[in-house]
């Protein structure tokens, strides 16, 4: 599950391994820090996530900074 600014944006339950590009979700970010959240089950081995934040059309945003801790 993805939530960002607090409002759940997407719910997969499958089980599979991490492919990168599988799952696509369109949000707005709004102007200043927009907090996200992961939730990640794991069924067995190693688990993992990779999020892409790109444009409309596909290609990186400008501008774009990340805080992986939250302060």
């Amino acid at each position: 599950k993805i939530w960002l600014s607090g409002k759940q944006v997407s719910a997969v339950d499958a089980p599979r391994s991490l492919k990168p590009g599988e799952d696509k979700v369109k949000v707005t970010l709004e102007q200043g820090w927009n907090p996200l959240l992961l939730k990640v089950v794991q069924g067995g081995g190693d688990w993992g996530a990779v999020l892409r934040i790109v444009g409309p059309d596909g290609q990186p945003l400008e501008g774009i900074r990340a805080d992986p801790f939250g302060m």
